[in-house]
């Protein structure tokens, strides 16, 4: 019985694991047609060429993580220049690799290749229903990756601090600022006129996504169950599926049998975009059409579910609307507006530093940022790296993106003396910062732990290791030959 119903249960996994293995290509850079695309090519490095497609990729993962940011013209042109760059040195080598006789064994292949699968089920439903040509591409990639990997290896081993050094690093790394900012962003800069005008021309491209409201009912079943638990389940699950495809009122099966919150509503999810809900759900959801229940169960996290799509409002071009209007902003930046906002800044800065004891004033009436309300406070930040139980929420979109400290900002922070503002301008993800630091002393309360001292450790230790490789690339790129076919500056 297990067995029957795990088979019924192919085209989820299916599902599933087309989903995730989307993921996989995106993130290594490649494509599984990329082969076919050859006579379209960006560049080459010594004789072997780069897809354009593959490149465009490249550069869209850069754009999707300054989304929202103030992106000019210039900075759009040093990512473009900046996506090749890992190309080619990506390219580098992979033919380092190849040149110094590196290997990988069949059995350490197929060993990478099953994890990157997110579960036994995914690959199994792969092993039996892909084709041998996606199997050879997608072990032709994962061999790449491997052997890129190894080629970096003798280049770090270089990499080495003594436990002095380490000490040291450590002690410096736990120290907080307390500081003090105004904002001065290039979107600020942008008129609604600019704005509209951008609207008018690029409204076939602004979409309110296409929607869709459906029903489930869930039948709870961890991932560990035993196999008497999942064959119960199962079973179970079945016969609500039967019924509900054979026409009974979904919504009354739901308040029966589904064990979802949303059972005293009839399972009724509500409307939602691409996105918004379990990725498993959404790629059954979308493809149903309306009245249809899915044909056999959706298994998550949370166990199986039956969907019925309910009905599907279609992709329509976004409304103008002041919310609208203020997302726009940032796409409408220029480096003319980057400009702008730099010379607003200077000037205030330029009183500042005649004036410092007015600067409470000047950033509740200049800084875009949310600390204009309290004179542009900030509070203390830690050097670069979070320590554990650091509170760190009302400092995103201010100095940090989450994960670290801006660079530019921990660098005026740890090097202006306290009790001033820093004389330059510092230039951040964000925008134009005039800063000011208050005080500055070891991080004491919550104290930093053994795992924050590692952490503190690891991220040093892979700057390091980058800034090695990085200059070994740079020594490579003499040697190797390089031509354009297109203009990555445009």
């Amino acid at each position: 019985m297990f067995s029957y119903l795990r088979s019924k249960m192919k085209i989820v996994f299916a599902i599933v694991a087309a989903a995730f293995l989307v993921t996989i290509f995106a993130f290594w850079g490649m494509d599984i047609d990329s082969r076919q695309l050859r006579g379209n090519v960006a560049f080459s490095v010594n004789g072997e060429d780069i897809p354009i497609r593959t490149y465009e990729q490249a550069v869209e993962r850069y754009m999707e993580s300054y989304r929202g940011q103030d992106i000019s013209e210039s900075f759009r042109r040093q990512i473009r220049k900046q996506a090749a760059e890992d190309l080619i040195n990506e390219k580098i080598l992979e033919q380092t690799s190849t040149k110094n006789g590196i290997y990988v064994t069949p059995e350490e292949l197929k060993g990478h290749v099953h994890a990157e699968f997110p579960n036994d089920d995914v690959y199994r439903t792969y092993l039996f229903q892909a084709s041998p040509r996606w199997w050879q591409t997608l072990e032709e990639s994962t061999d790449k990756r491997i052997k890129i990997s190894r080629a970096r290896w003798p280049i770090l081993d270089a990499v080495w601090v003594s436990d002095a050094e380490w000490s040291k690093i450590v002690g410096d790394m736990f120290w907080e600022a307390d500081l003090s900012h105004i904002l001065f962003t290039a979107a600020r800069e942008v008129t609604d006129s600019e704005v509209q005008d951008y609207y008018e021309s690029h409204r076939h491209l602004i979409l309110e996504p296409e929607k869709v409201r459906t029903r489930q009912i869930l039948f709870k079943l961890p991932f560990d169950a035993a196999e008497t638990e999942a064959v119960e389940v199962m079973s179970k699950a079945h016969r609500v599926l039967e019924l509900a495809r054979a026409g009974k009122d979904f919504a009354a099966l739901a308040k029966k049998y589904s064990e979802a919150p949303d059972a005293e509503d009839g399972g009724d999810m509500g409307f939602y975009s691409p996105g918004d809900m379990l990725q498993e759900v959404e790629n059954v959801a979308f493809a149903l059409a309306a009245g249809q229940v899915h044909d056999t169960f959706v298994r998550t996290e949370f166990g199986l579910h039956i969907l019925k799509q309910e009905e599907r409002v279609p992709t329509t071009i976004r409304p103008w609307s002041e919310k609208l209007l203020e997302e726009l902003r940032p796409s409408v930046v220029t480096d003319s507006h980057v400009d702008r906002a730099k010379v607003r800044a200077q000037r205030v800065l330029d009183t500042l530093l005649k004036f410092p004891d007015q600067f409470a004033v000047l950033a509740s009436v200049h800084s875009q940022a949310i600390s204009a309300r309290s004179g542009g406070r900030v509070g203390w930040i830690p050097r670069l790296v979070f320590p554990s139980n650091y509170e760190r929420e009302h400092l995103i979109g201010e100095v940090t993106q989450g994960a670290a400290i801006d660079r530019a900002i921990s660098k005026a922070a740890f090097e202006t003396p306290a009790g001033t503002v820093a004389p330059e301008l510092v230039r951040s993800v964000f925008g134009w910062h005039i800063v000011k630091v208050h005080e500055r002393r070891p991080i004491g309360d919550p104290a930093p732990t053994d795992t924050d001292a590692a952490i503190i450790r690891n991220t040093y230790l892979r700057l390091l290791s980058e800034q090695t490789l990085n200059q070994w690339l740079k020594d490579q790129r003499q040697k190797v030959k390089v031509k354009y076919e297109i203009d990555i500056e445009s």
